[in-house]
């Protein structure tokens, strides 16, 4: 079996990594074979809660820099999913224009990051417009995957994953397993997993380790 994304993605809670560091990431997820870096700390200001506003030229560097390594794709993810509105013209046109100069400097896959956001009746339907319209928008220059507020669970289908699962065939959309940390995650959990997407395959975020919420105070040896 060929995984067609396997990498890292730097998407945990408290200080991020340095540029040094993610090189030094990038680097050793070369020499393993793995194929991608995905770019998503939580408290980046700008992933996030500032999502609107652009990159500042040191950060734009950092992203040169580590695209310049070459080795492994480069993914960019954003998470505006705290006060985008999916129907506004220029909310629209902001997420398109945090993620053009990406583009420019050579990120093949961008990340479309609606984690931890509460749920509610619609939200589905708002994320499957969404994305299906940067999908659309970023045609021909990167692929498109999702991380969706349901990214976890074997429950079957319910109305958020019901909306997602219409999203295009290329769109892989993220899943971390049964449940956010697992001792293991079995064929028949995916299956399900599959199933309730519709039949389109999970990509697995395996959440190791996990240093936020129940996990903050303890300390990873293993």
């Amino acid at each position: 079996m060929t995984w067609e994304i396997r990498g890292v993605i730097e998407g945990f809670y408290g200080r991020p990594w340095t540029w040094d560091e993610r090189i030094e990431v990038a680097r050793a997820c070369a020499d393993g074979g793995m194929t991608h870096y995905v770019y998503a700390p939580k408290d980046d200001p700008y992933h996030r809660e500032r999502w609107r506003e652009p990159y500042p030229p040191d950060a734009l560097a950092g992203f040169e820099r580590l695209i310049a390594e070459g080795g492994l794709s480069v993914g960019f993810a954003i998470s505006p999913g705290l006060s985008i509105d999916s129907t506004v013209r220029e909310d629209r046109e902001a997420l398109a224009a945090k993620v053009a100069p990406m583009l420019d400097l050579g990120v093949e896959l961008v990340v479309l990051a609606l984690d931890d956001l509460p749920p509610r009746p619609g939200l589905g339907e708002e994320h499957a417009a969404l994305a299906t319209w940067l999908h659309e928008w970023l045609t021909g220059r990167a692929t498109l995957a999702l991380v969706p507020t349901e990214y976890t669970g074997t429950g079957g289908s319910t109305p958020y994953l019901d909306a997602i699962a219409g999203l295009p065939d290329d769109v892989a959309i993220g899943w971390t397993g049964p449940f956010v940390v697992n001792d293991e995650i079995t064929v028949d959990d995916t299956q399900r997993r599959r199933e309730a997407l519709g039949g389109r395959p999970p990509l697995l975020w395996d959440n190791w380790p996990v240093n936020d919420a129940v996990m903050a105070d303890r300390l990873f040896l293993g």
